[in-house]
């Protein structure tokens, strides 16, 4: 049985960037989270909201561009997708009875309005063999590796233009940067 691009989507609990705090969320319903934390500093907890915006459409090529596999000829394109994604000022279920509630750094806090319009990307989905891209180049042959990567286009961080500081980590982090995403399905 063939998986449409938005099926698999949803299909895993999350797509990491970093399992520490930079990941994705897809629902089945058009509802998801976008999370983006590193060393204690949460810039973004938030919900999304999202939606195809074309059908799917499946491509039999091989990865081009940075990988985060041992061989980027060993990830197989199976299906991209276009899709409308809105991110919200609302924190996520499971944060809105933590510390965060009181953070003056997240969300609205972090970006400008800008962020929080309805932008498009074009996500491709890949099977292969993927370490988390945060990983690549400092983890050994041993990382634990996921059997599907995400790639963004643009990344669905905010880019650069509408986070109202670059500091306290965040022209360190480059997250407008992250595009990659990996998972594993069951």
């Amino acid at each position: 049985m063939i998986q449409t691009t938005s099926a698999i989507l949803s299909s895993v609990p999350a797509w990491y960037f970093d399992s520490e705090g930079r990941y994705i969320v897809f629902r089945e319903d058009g509802t998801g989270e976008l999370w983006c934390a590193c060393n204690f500093n949460y810039w973004i907890a938030a919900d999304i909201e999202w939606k195809s915006a074309e059908i799917s459409v499946a491509a039999e090529a091989q990865a081009v561009g940075p990988s985060a596999t041992a061989s980027a000829a060993d990830a197989e394109i199976t299906s991209q997708l276009q899709i409308q994604m809105t991110l919200t000022k609302r924190l996520p279920q499971k944060a809105q009875s933590s510390i965060l509630t009181q953070s003056t750094l997240v969300n609205e806090y972090s970006l400008t309005d800008e962020a929080y319009k309805t932008k498009s990307y074009t996500v491709r989905v890949e099977k292969g063999r993927f370490m988390e891209p945060c990983r690549v180049g400092y983890a050994d042959e041993s990382a634990k590796k996921s059997n599907l990567r995400l790639v963004f286009d643009p990344s669905p961080y905010p880019p650069k233009s509408e986070w109202k500081s670059l500091e306290r980590g965040v022209e360190d982090g480059q997250f407008w940067n992250h595009t990659q995403f990996v998972a594993s399905s069951t």
